[in-house]
């Protein structure tokens, strides 16, 4: 916990409202299959036959309507190369307009 990054204080005026659409970035965490895939909300992505059995950072830009996949390494936190990028968009009930 020590060497984790300090994060930012939750706004105090923030209100949850369930039928708010959705904008930004999802990040998740990952682990390739034998074949390089990665299940993704629901959807197997092929990001890179090299990269087995491995770690990515999946970043799902919903306002670009993209997914990116970066390599993870213990030995090199700080280099993250992209692997792979598609063409992904939410399902219309979730994006904002």
């Amino acid at each position: 916990m020590e060497q984790s990054p300090v994060r930012r204080p939750f706004p105090k005026r923030w209100k949850f409202d369930p039928n708010a659409k959705v904008r930004g970035q999802i990040i998740l965490i990952r682990r390739t299959s034998d074949q390089g895939a990665v299940s993704v909300l629901g959807h197997q992505f092929e990001v890179a036959k090299h990269w087995i059995h491995r770690l990515v950072r999946c970043v799902v830009d919903i306002d670009a309507k993209v997914i990116r996949f970066y390599s993870l390494r213990r030995r090199e936190p700080q280099q993250q190369p992209l692997l792979q990028e598609v063409i992904y968009s939410l399902p219309p009930r979730y994006v904002a307009d």
